[in-house]
């Protein structure tokens, strides 16, 4: 890992030089932090020496349970010194799977008012799902969707260049580039297969991973078509399984199990997931430091339907769950602002985005 200087000259200072790789102003790296990450981002680093009002820091925050990893720090400060919105910027973090897509028909055009919306007013809505990237992308470019996304359970976050632009356009209205910058907050695909191998060996189960099946059992199972079930066996960072046979007892040994070797288990809607340490809202922290670059007066929506969501959910100004749950009262117990939507799928997603959106764009002006 590479040393770097943050040096503490004013923003506005005649010899600040946001392109000197050299030195990185610390004012952008750390306005995105409150007192508490602070302490702890500086707490065990070595502080070799002050010169000339710079401190240098070796930088060896790691990509998984580290704020900003080095490769993200680079590219926050990208564009620096922009000047923030001062309107409320909203951005929509949406599950796909029983969210905005239908459990069983995985059809979300009864979502299209409320996207069509979303578009109108620039405002981005940010996949956020187990799903792979190569099945991410294929639904991006279906709904017209521009922004940054999320795959396999935060996994991997994928960001365009800048955040200063409006979705659907670059800076002068065309069409918004699509290379895309990776952050892999997740552990390697393989190495979550041999976790997996391991602890259905130690303790006797039949635990069935996407590496186990063939394409027309991960079709069987998802409802997928050939096709659409390849491209979802194309993991990066997190292994769906099955327990066949499964007993009450059988999930909780696999949890401690997966535990053990640093590892955790989400439930999604279909699958159980084995991933590292990641998961949907230190994914949404990320994307939202992001536009926060360039939109200081940000709101979060973030809308699911499962328990792999809750973190997503726990996080946002604006949690929705899409459906009804299991345990509402809990639910809303551990998520107060929680709004739960009577419908399911897409149509729970459009009336609920909608009405938080109306709500704001019709409420009386300040005054």
């Amino acid at each position: 890992m590479k040393n770097y200087h943050f040096c503490t000259n004013s923003v506005s200072g005649s010899n600040y030089n946001p392109r000197n790789i050299q030195y990185i102003p610390a004012v952008i790296n750390f306005a995105f932090l409150d007192l508490a990450q602070n302490r702890s981002f500086f707490k065990g680093l070595n502080i070799s020496g002050i010169r000339n009002n710079r401190v240098k820091i070796p930088l060896s925050v790691p990509a998984v349970g580290g704020l900003f990893p080095e490769e993200e720090i680079v590219l926050m400060n990208q564009y620096p010194g922009r000047k923030c919105s001062g309107t409320l910027f909203f951005v929509i973090f949406s599950d796909l799977d029983g969210t905005l897509l239908d459990h069983h028909t995985y059809e979300w055009q009864a979502a299209r008012p409320a996207l069509n919306l979303c578009n109108r007013l620039k405002y981005p809505v940010v996949l956020v799902s187990s799903k792979t990237r190569a099945e991410m992308e294929i639904l991006r470019d279906e709904m017209s969707i521009s922004g940054p996304f999320v795959t396999e359970n935060g996994g991997g976050v994928f960001i365009p260049p800048r955040p200063d632009v409006s979705p659907g356009s670059d800076a002068t209205g065309g069409a918004c580039p699509q290379e895309m910058k990776k952050l892999s907050l997740g552990l390697p695909y393989p190495r979550l297969v041999a976790a997996l191998r391991e602890i259905r060996k130690e303790l006797g189960l039949n635990l069935k991973g996407f590496s186990d099946m063939k394409v027309n059992e991960i079709s069987r199972l998802t409802g997928l078509d050939p096709d659409s079930a390849r491209l979802a066996a194309m993991r990066e960072y997190d292994e769906p399984f099955i327990i066949l046979n499964e007993q009450p007892s059988d999930l909780a040994a696999v949890v401690q199990a997966a535990e053990k070797r640093g590892l955790t288990i989400t439930t999604g809607g279909r699958f159980y997931h084995l991933q590292g340490g990641n998961d949907k809202g230190q994914a949404m922290d990320r994307v939202l430091s992001w536009y926060r670059q360039c939109h200081g007066n940000v709101a979060s929506v973030a809308l699911g339907d499962s328990p792999n969501d809750f973190p997503m959910l726990e996080r946002a100004d604006f949690p929705v769950f899409v459906g009804v749950p299991k345990d509402a009262a809990a639910l809303t117990e551990k998520i107060p602002r929680l709004t739960v939507t009577p419908e399911q799928g897409p149509r729970g997603w459009n009336s609920a985005v909608q009405n938080i959106l109306e709500r704001y764009l019709n409420r009386p002006a300040d005054g």
